[in-house]
């Protein structure tokens, strides 16, 4: 039995939708699923590309609002801590990065599913453009998750196969993220000191 296409288009909105929202979602898991349920199916193909990127816009955007809201929130309070946590010397780095390299670490954010969530987050407080930050995540899921749709559809019937190879590639990109992570925290104490 297939599904039709409101359905399906409907399953990839959402999916696509919560992965940044809440980030344990398996949305990637979800894309090479329906990539092998409809290999071969050009329509359904299509409907399935186009309902997951209007997802990934719309909770990409979510966040991006919640990020925006959050700085306000912070710099408005009456909260001391809260308004030096708007002011922190970090948060401007990362706000600096954003502005310089937005674009491209848009697209190469949706290639891990840890950054992916914070960055809409980011971007929103940096209060980068909404074209430049639409064009960014458009892109980036473009070529993610169509790279995973088409990656179900080749592999057919041994799709259980590329969910081992999916879940291998994410422990290596925490495991490249914890390295960056330390190596940054290492730099940052030795120039304090």
């Amino acid at each position: 039995m297939e599904l039709g296409t409101i359905p399906l288009f409907f399953i990839s909105f959402v999916s696509h939708g919560i992965e940044h929202i809440f980030p344990p979602w398996p949305g990637d898991t979800v894309t090479v699923f329906l990539g092998f349920l409809y290999s071969g199916k050009a329509w359904n193909s299509g409907v399935v590309l186009f309902g997951g990127f209007l997802g990934n816009l719309a909770g990409a955007f979510l966040m991006y609002h919640f990020g925006s809201r959050f700085l306000l929130f912070l710099q408005n309070s009456s909260e001391i801590r809260l308004q030096k946590m708007a002011e922190a010397r970090d948060l401007k780095r990362a706000q600096d990065l954003l502005r310089k390299h937005g674009f491209w670490f848009l697209v190469f954010s949706r290639f891990s599913a840890g950054i992916r969530f914070f960055v809409s987050i980011l971007a929103g407080m940096s209060s980068m453009s909404l074209p430049l930050f639409f064009s960014g995540m458009g892109l980036g899921n473009l070529l993610w998750s169509g790279g995973l749709f088409f990656f179900g559809s080749v592999l057919g019937e041994n799709w259980n196969q590329g969910i081992e190879i999916l879940k291998n590639y994410n422990r290596w990109m925490v495991l490249v993220l914890i390295f960056l992570l330390g190596f940054w925290l290492t730099h940052r104490a030795r120039s304090k000191t």
